[in-house]
């Protein structure tokens, strides 16, 4: 996922003095919560989809 990329280069960096500690963890925590949605999107997408999607979805599933 890119939000993990994007952690690696958070601690990149950290580690070499571009931003604060403060900054790390804030950044870090918004970046962990950004990923925890995404994976809750993919595990259930149904929610996040369009309507007509879900409405062509169903239509598909009765005609089978």
């Amino acid at each position: 996922m890119g939000q993990a990329e994007t952690q690696v280069w958070l601690e990149f960096s950290f580690r070499c003095k571009y931003i604060g500690e403060s900054t790390f963890e804030r950044l870090n925590k918004h970046y962990d919560q950004i990923i925890g949605k995404s994976v809750r999107m993919i595990d259930n997408p149904n929610p996040w989809l369009i309507t007509k999607i879900r409405e062509n979805e169903k239509g598909r599933k009765t005609k089978q």
